[in-house]
């Protein structure tokens, strides 16, 4: 089935009752959909309460967060193990990248103005998404309110929010969708002090400190228009970011010292085209975003008294996907795109790197009597320079996908899945060309993935239950490894030669309506052993470090019409701190409960104004998923949200 990159939502009798729908073969054609069990829609999202889209990830099956020191600070998220770099962000269609770090900050993508969240793992969810994302390990797929065309003339979203340690948030969102054009635009301010309190064990002593140098100033905003045609549509817009950031360092006994800065400064414009000619279904895309990230560290020993440097990262990017259906049970599907990134600043050791990356695609799907068949090849071809120093090899490589899925067996909607993929991570400029701990040396990450899995629906009526289970296997031929070592900006990087990922996955959702009352539920389990399997290695047969065997996550929640509550809870398990599997690198494990409570004042028709409260480590639980970057304890935000349709 085919489906664009793009959301929108249906409205009924009220401004909440919304259901969620895919547009099939671009925007030409709408039906309904039912709920994604790997997607989050609309008022689900508002409900979770959650202040970023890293958050919201983590709730879905096979994802697993790392945050990296609390307010403000990294989020990244793994699928499988895999790395956030094997992962494949895409934002209203447009592939999210960062060719100077390679990795998506989740922290900076905040949830305000998502209506819809996908995580696909092996198969792409659409054909006309961008290639590089149909080729990728995995797709994180998320639509905005500001991108997407509306069935309303003029719509208002807005919130404001206050909570601990200085949190202050605001945000408005207008669009208008009159006919068939769309104008929409944006804002928003935060700022927080981030002065929280946190615990560490010394020996036998516990000791009570407070976080310093964790303050941030951010301003995101933007403009979209865009207009359909009879067979079309056209998309073009510009989002932009001014974001101060302190940054935390590792909490370190006697030695408190926190002082470095953070100031970064992103522009990015984009426009794209959906078209049908001769029933074959296109999409044109293009986009343009260039980065500005000032590094300061005063307190750095070196002749000059400190580090002050700033970093210029332009990435253009164009493509074009298409599928056909002309033939009844065959769909021909593929696509180009190629890219153009280089890294420019003032460090005159710099070795100031450009690449350009092409990348083709081309399958087939065969539909049977018992299910589906899947398959394509893709090439991707990557091309290195540098002004200064020794540039790192070109890159050249074919990767084949190939999956079968059965049709309904029964009325269950009993369904078995396998599939195949093989994916590429190229190194980013930083790990290979950072004075501190740059090797251009470092070879690419291949990684061969296998899945083998089973959902089904047991109960369908009032009562509602999915379940989906997944076993899965990974090998990684050169497993590229990085963790922060001073601050989140300087990181150690190193290639690991062979690693084998054995895991399993198991979901299950379930939903109940008596009358005015819903209750849900969700549970998500993963079981991942994450090896070096490299004979000749010191950590052979080791968990490598920061895989946690165990990660549960689960919600709750009761609703009554459109207030209710809603209980989370996250386990994460041991992990070790080093690829040595040994007690001294042993980082225990955490729960975390999270509660959610939110009522709907009643308002005349077409507006919407609803309260809610937060609270956060309900427990006062001390953790950290990094060693020494402590997270925040309890907390608490309040948020007044205003919509009018």
């Amino acid at each position: 089935m085919l489906a664009s990159p793009l959301f929108s939502i249906s409205q009924q009798d009220s401004i909440q009752e919304v259901q969620s729908v895919l547009i099939q073969r671009p925007v030409l054609k709408i039906k309904p959909l039912r709920l994604s069990r790997s997607s989050f829609y609309g008022d689900q999202i508002q409900q979770f309460g959650t202040q970023d889209a890293g958050e919201l990830i983590s709730k879905l099956a096979g994802s697993n967060l790392k945050s990296y020191g609390g307010l403000g600070g990294l989020k990244t998220i793994s699928v499988r193990s895999l790395g956030g770099e094997q992962n494949s962000t895409i934002i209203d269609g447009f592939v999210q990248s960062n060719s100077q770090n390679g990795q998506i900050n989740f922290a900076q993508i905040q949830s305000d103005n998502i209506i819809g969240i996908h995580l696909s793992i092996g198969d792409a969810s659409s054909y006309l998404l961008p290639v590089s994302s149909q080729m990728a390990g995995s797709t994180i797929n998320i639509q905005t309110f500001e991108n997407t065309f509306g069935y309303e003339k003029f719509e208002v979203r807005s919130s404001l929010k206050m909570g601990s340690f200085g949190q202050k948030e605001g945000y408005i969102a207008l669009k208008s969708s009159k006919k068939k054009l769309l104008l929409s635009c944006f804002g928003k301010l935060r700022s927080a002090i981030g002065d929280y309190p946190y615990q560490f064990q010394n020996g036998l002593s516990i000791i009570d400190s407070k976080r310093t140098n964790n303050g941030y100033q951010d301003a995101y905003f933007g403009i979209t228009t865009g207009y359909k045609f009879k067979k079309s549509l056209v998309r073009l817009g510009y989002k932009g970011s001014v974001i101060d950031q302190e940054l935390p360092g590792a909490a370190i006994l006697y030695n408190s010292t926190a002082d470095e800065l953070l100031k970064t400064n992103d522009h990015s414009f984009f426009s794209d085209v959906n078209f049908d000619k001769n029933d074959i279904y296109y999409r044109a895309f293009s986009n343009f975003s260039a980065n500005r990230l000032n590094y300061k560290d005063p307190s750095f020993f070196n002749n000059i008294g400190g580090i002050d440097v700033t970093y210029i990262n332009n990435v253009a990017r164009a493509g074009l996907s298409f599928a056909s259906y002309k033939v009844k049970k065959l769909t021909f599907h593929g696509g180009f795109e190629m890219s153009y990134a280089q890294l420019e600043s003032s460090d005159s050791t710099f070795s100031k790197p450009n690449r350009l990356l092409s990348q083709v695609l081309g399958g087939l799907d065969f539909k049977t009597t018992i299910g589906v068949i899947k398959g394509d090849i893709s090439f991707v071809y990557s091309l290195e320079d540098t002004k200064f120093g020794q540039r790192a090899d070109d890159v050249y490589k074919l990767q084949p996908f190939l999956s079968f899925q059965t049709k309904n067996f029964s009325k269950k909607h009993l369904n078995f899945k396998f599939w195949y993929r093989n994916s590429i991570r190229l190194p980013s400029f930083n790990e290979l060309y950072y004075n501190n701990i740059g090797n251009n040396g470092l070879r690419p990450e291949i990684a061969n993935q296998y899945n083998v899995g089973l959902e089904f629906v047991p109960i369908e009526k009032d009562l509602d239950v999915f379940i989906r289970t997944n076993l899965f296997y990974n090998q990684v031929i050169d497993k590229i490894m990085s963790v922060p070592t001073k601050n989140l900006f300087v990181w150690s990087t190193q290639n690991i030669q062979n690693v084998e990922i054995y895991g399993s996955e198991l979901s299950i959702t379930s939903s109940l309506r008596k009358g005015y009352f819903t209750y849900s539920a969700l549970i998500n389990y993963s079981y991942q052993k994450v090896l070096d399997n490299t004979p000749s290695s010191l950590t052979y047969k080791d968990q490598l470090a920061y895989s946690p065997e165990h990660t549960i996550s689960n919600e709750v929640g009761v609703e009554y019409k459109k207030s209710g509550v809603r209980l989370s809870h996250s386990y994460v398990s041991y992990r070790y701190a080093l690829n040595q599997n040994v007690e001294q690198n042993r980082i225990d494990g955490y729960h975390l409960f999270d509660v959610a409570l939110f009522y709907n004042l009643p308002l005349k028709e077409k507006n919407e104004l609803k309260l809610q409260l937060n609270i956060k480590n309900i427990l006062d639980t001390p953790y950290a998923y990094i060693r020494s970057f402590v997270m925040p304890q309890r907390s608490f935000i309040i948020s007044l949200n205003y919509a009018f349709r």
